[in-house]
């Protein structure tokens, strides 16, 4: 008997970035816009028998080339962003984000009958090292006693990759960089990961930015944002997150499924549907949201299973 669990495995979408600050300024990511160019996408998409992947809802695959990822996704300019839902990203004063500002593209699923939906099995996060000298002594940061000593980050511990079904409104799971993280997700030493935005009184990046900036961030509007932070699941092998629901395929929908002979020959003309969009964005709050984290790169890869 065939077994009934199928899977899709993203082993490698690796989203990489070169961001270019647009100014001198090193020391949160709050103070400048940067511009960061998709340079390459590297993609094995992979589907187990019986269950279907798509970009467009008509060229049904079980694998994805670095082509096709590429043409779905265009250059992004970062700026500070954040999200409630990880849907909806707007700057931190609130206002809507540019589009632009994040990466973001949708997958549409298509599998035979016995399956019920979309597993996030595994998201694994890294980073190219990137590092930069403060020049202030500052309480309750790593240049402390040190301001000329060089601080090594990453853009993946400021990371965030959010998963919308978009047949289930409201139904999002947003992940972060795993604790103690330092250049990729299975990695932890010491100067690791923080999750979230931790406390006013902690999180790093705004330390810096209130000892050297002249607008200082107010306690009142960390504390607005960290009360709508949403709730986030660590990177991770093994962390087998529902994400998705695979419905019937007369379900009423605004996206596009043609489903050929030869994928519902193997899937059965009684199938199921199912779609996600992935948004990838550095989040602005994070305690990590520094400046020289964009002189690296960033790579996000990841796994379905179809259940």
């Amino acid at each position: 008997m065939k077994s009934l669990t199928n899977k899709l495995v993203m082993s490698v979408l690796a989203l990489v970035m070169t961001g270019v600050a647009l100014s001198i300024g090193v020391y949160a990511w709050f103070t400048v816009n940067n511009t960061a160019t998709i340079q390459a996408f590297e993609a094995d998409v992979q589907t187990g028998e019986g269950f279907y992947v798509s970009l467009n809802g008509t060229d049904w695959k079980n694998t994805i080339t670095t082509a096709d990822l590429t043409t779905a996704v265009s250059s992004v300019t970062f700026v500070a962003l954040t999200s409630e839902d990880g849907v909806a990203l707007t700057n931190l004063d609130t206002t809507a984000a540019a589009v632009g500002g994040y990466i973001e593209f949708d997958l549409l699923f298509v599998g035979s009958n016995a399956l019920t939906s979309i597993e996030l099995t595994n998201i694994l996060l890294s980073s190219t090292t990137s590092s930069w000298i403060p020049g202030v002594d500052v309480a309750g940061t790593r240049s402390a006693g040190a301001p000329n000593t060089a601080i090594t980050e990453y853009a993946s511990n400021a990371a965030r990759v959010s998963f919308e079904d978009l047949f289930t409104a409201s139904a999002v799971t947003v992940v972060e960089q795993a604790s103690g993280a330092l250049g990729d997700t299975l990695t932890t030493g010491a100067n690791g990961n923080s999750l979230g935005m931790g406390t006013f009184a902690g999180n790093e990046a705004v330390l810096f930015y209130n000892a050297i900036m002249d607008d200082a961030i107010l306690e009142t509007e960390f504390d607005a944002a960290a009360l709508v932070e949403p709730t986030l699941i660590p990177a991770g092998n093994g962390i087998n997150a529902a994400v998705g629901t695979l419905y019937t395929n007369d379900t009423a929908t605004s996206l596009t499924f043609n489903v050929p002979g030869s994928v519902t020959g193997v899937i059965g003309t009684n199938y199921k549907i199912g779609a996600l969009t992935v948004r990838v964005w550095v989040e602005g709050w994070d305690q990590e949201a520094f400046n020289s984290i964009l002189s690296g790169t960033l790579s996000v890869s990841f796994s379905f299973t179809g259940i």
